[in-house]
């Protein structure tokens, strides 16, 4: 009895958390800004430069690759 208790138990928890955590996701903002950036013969450093000073976002890159 104790078995089909804890079994239960752990069925509902993990009901639980998946609707929580579905719901968590549901909320998380989306990339929802877009930009437009346009550019010909372009480096990939002059692109990434841009879309940084656009965006505020920041990119870990190795120009060497």
């Amino acid at each position: 009895m104790n078995d089909a208790i804890n079994l239960k138990l752990r069925r509902c928890l993990t009901i639980l958390m998946v609707a929580v955590f579905s719901f968590v996701c549901i909320e998380a903002p989306a990339q929802t800004t877009g930009i437009s950036i346009k550019y010909k013969d372009a480096s990939f450093q002059e692109v990434f430069k841009q879309i940084e000073q656009v965006t505020g976002y920041k990119f870990f890159r190795n120009y060497l690759l």
